[in-house]
């Protein structure tokens, strides 16, 4: 039975579902609900807030949904990811992989984790951020050629490899990187502050004439 409203918190949930509910044809919030399970969770919804729990997977999350937010929980695992999600914000867990992802989204955000690989990342349309991680090589990137913005602000990354060859925003701040030599084509942004560039390191011919660039002064 389908719920025409928006559901906003668990208590409510709990309510609607003794009386046979099991999807929500709105938004469904029970974020900050002391919960550390989902299951029960409502099958299929639109937008699902599950933040600021005590979530180790997302085991029960809903099968079918247009944007999922599990930030701020103790994530270590992903297992229980829908296949397919619009957006998809774990960040600010303690996620070591991104094994069990959603297969494609649109937006992706895993930043502020411990993750050390990106194996298994999803087929992104527009946006990944994956700052403050632990990455020293963007491997597995290449294939996303519609990717348009890539934030990938400290981490451990040394070079270019791996990356995307086209890109409209591309952030590297606060990483290791010392040329731009590899780099790929920026359109319109590209952020490489707080990495020990080499001086003299004549490598701006991949950068579009209407980018702007920011790097050490």
């Amino acid at each position: 039975m389908i719920y025409h409203n928006d559901v906003n918190s668990w208590d409510d949930w709990r309510i609607l579902r003794a009386k046979g509910y099991t999807e929500v044809d709105g938004n469904f919030n029970c974020s900050f609900s002391n919960l550390y399970s989902l299951v029960g969770s409502p099958t299929k919804t639109k937008k699902f807030n599950c933040t600021g729990n005590y979530l180790k997977n997302l085991i029960g999350s809903p099968d079918e949904v247009t944007e999922l937010f599990c930030m701020g929980n103790h994530l270590d695992s992903l297992l229980g990811s829908p296949t397919f999600v619009k957006d998809f914000y774990c960040y600010n867990n303690n996620l070591r992989s991104l094994k069990h992802s959603p297969e494609q989204c649109d937006h992706f955000d895993c930043s502020d984790n411990n993750i050390e690989s990106m194996k298994h990342t999803p087929v992104i349309s527009h946006t990944l951020d994956c700052s403050f991680n632990k990455l020293v090589t963007m491997q597995c990137l290449r294939e996303m050629v519609h990717l348009h913005t890539l934030r990938c602000v400290r981490n451990r990354l040394i070079d270019f490899k791996y990356f995307p060859q086209t890109i409209d925003y591309l952030d590297v701040s606060q990483n290791n990187i010392k040329t731009l030599k590899g780099a790929p084509y920026v359109k319109l942004n590209l952020n490489a502050t707080g990495n020990p560039l080499l001086r003299g390191d004549d490598s701006f011919g991949f950068i579009s004439t209407t980018c702007q660039v920011k790097i050490n002064p």
